[in-house]
């Protein structure tokens, strides 16, 4: 949270209401629903939005940015907390999958059965359920693992076992999960960006879930005029030249065509617009 703790604090204490689109921002519209993007490649906020940003940092730090300038920092040596004192959500939660069932069909935990009903999200011990049963599906986006009666996925994922990436600490410990358990499937959903595609294959899923018309997206579509991010592309230029020199060959003809029409799309547009997507492999075309 370090660095949303100081992205947050800058844009109280310079009193603006505007904020360059780079890659954290657009994380943090994209989670907390704040802000409005312009075509001037800028996220527009509102006082109240401001508001519920400092106050978001306080839930998630315990600390109001603007009356600390830092993030303290945690050693090894700090002092456990008081009776009175609360240890930190994340310290409590951390190590949980937050989970759903595609279908709504039941959650099978060492610990006995449980369904998951729309609009909620189960929390759980890994050592509660065994990923390597499943066929797993990754998603980085909260409100749509929140919402998952909204998704509409490839039969192959009809019973998949849908879960939060989360940030940061949380996604490594996921990684870390999955590595020990092996599911049958792993399969990532992120936004269709050069980030987001990036961060796809550095979580070494078997496949991703794209948009099934991507070779159809360009100028001429309505749905890309509508909804693609060009200006959101271009501070992730970084990440297409990597993918370019690591990703699998077959991948290839898909990112030139993301360069070619500096394509940026996020995972609510195509859920909420209902576009199909499709299984990308990643591991069987290295």
């Amino acid at each position: 949270m370090r660095k949303e703790f100081e992205a947050v604090r800058e844009l109280l204490m310079r009193g603006t209401r505007q904020v360059k689109l780079n890659d954290l921002w657009y994380d943090i519209h994209r989670r907390l629903k704040v802000g409005e993007v312009t075509e001037r490649g800028t996220l527009a906020l509102t006082e109240d939005e401001k508001g519920q940003l400092r106050f978001w940092i306080k839930d998630e730090t315990g600390i109001d940015p603007l009356v600390r300038e830092h993030l303290p920092g945690f050693t090894r040596t700090s002092i456990a907390p008081t009776q009175f004192q609360k240890a930190s959500p994340r310290a409590v939660f951390g190590r949980m999958l937050r989970l759903a069932r595609y279908g709504g069909g039941t959650i099978n935990l060492r610990s006995g059965p449980a369904l998951v009903p729309h609009g909620a999200i189960l929390s759980v011990e890994p050592e509660y359920i065994d990923l390597s049963k499943e066929v797993l599906l990754v998603v980085d986006n909260g409100a749509l693992v929140r919402d998952w009666r909204s998704l509409t996925l490839p039969k192959e994922l009809n019973e998949a076992l849908i879960v939060f990436r989360g940030q940061e600490r949380d996604a490594l410990t996921l990684m870390s999960v999955i590595d020990e358990h092996q599911p049958k499937l792993n399969v990532g959903f992120y936004d269709f960006t050069p980030q987001g595609m990036k961060s796809g294959l550095l979580a070494e899923h078997d496949a991703l879930l794209i948009p099934s018309r991507w070779i159809a997206m360009n100028a001429q579509d309505p749905f890309f005029q509508t909804h693609n991010h060009a200006e959101l592309f271009m501070s992730q230029v970084d990440a297409l030249v990597y993918l370019q020199e690591f990703a699998p060959k077959a991948l290839h003809p898909l990112l030139s065509h993301m360069k070619a029409h500096k394509m940026a799309l996020a995972q609510e547009h195509l859920i909420k617009q209902d576009e199909p997507l499709l299984l990308m492999p990643l591991k069987l075309v290295m």
